[in-house]
């Protein structure tokens, strides 16, 4: 499931990009950057991401994209480093696939939901529903996906926090073939293709076929 360090250091520059950009996805829903101001008017820069310990190794693929820092595994399993030279060069990076970006996200803040709702048609039974949510502080980091993807974001005004929800069959099989070609780093893949089986007992089966020229890229052309 995880991609060695090895493997990192000896990819393709495309293949290391897109592992930058995912890079990138996951800081802005899992962690924290800092500059706090120092003796003699210095500044420390500092990034630090925290993951359940399950997902420890997926921390120690991001030390190995970065080299400095170091891992702590407590309650839960803690990434830091305040190398500032490094992390003035992460800034800057440019979105070159805001595919790869997004599963960096997904892998951050995705949350995959299957309910159910009694039918007043037919007490009996109960209807399925599925909606895909990403939670985020900043609605800016949202937008640029929601004009590409489909869906609607809220404000969750007491926890003070934006909701993007995707319940639209086609947008919600964009997302399927999207995190099929640019897959999860974390166990959080786990969660998704018990998702993806749900949906595949259900009347979304047909349009989850994934082929290689299918629903590559996030326009909505490809679907």
């Amino acid at each position: 499931m995880f991609t060695t360090i090895t493997q990192v250091l000896k990819s393709s520059e495309t293949a290391r990009g897109k592992s930058w950009q995912w890079m990138i996805g996951l800081v802005e829903s899992q962690s924290c950057l800092s500059v706090a101001r120092k003796s003699h008017n210095t500044e420390k820069f500092s990034l630090s991401i925290s993951r359940p310990l399950k997902d420890t190794q997926v921390l120690y693929y991001i030390k190995g994209l970065l080299g400095p820092g170091h891992i702590k595994l407590l309650i839960t399993a803690k990434y830091y480093v305040a190398n500032k030279k490094l992390l003035m060069n992460i800034f800057p990076l440019k979105d070159s696939s805001e595919e790869a970006r997004f599963a960096g996200l997904v892998d951050g803040e995705g949350v995959f939901v299957v309910s159910f709702k009694h039918n007043p048609n037919v007490p009996k039974k109960k209807d399925v529903y599925f909606s895909f949510i990403i939670s985020q502080s900043e609605e800016v980091v949202l937008k640029l996906f929601l004009e590409k993807l489909g869906g609607k974001i809220r404000k969750n005004e007491k926890e003070g926090t934006f909701k993007w929800e995707i319940r639209e069959k086609g947008d919600l099989i964009r997302i399927v073939r999207l995190l099929k070609k640019y897959s999860s780093r974390t166990k959080k893949r786990v969660d998704f293709l018990k998702w993806c089986k749900v949906l595949e007992l259900t009347n979304y089966k047909s349009g989850l076929r994934h082929s290689p020229s299918h629903g590559e890229s996030f326009g909505r052309e490809t679907l």
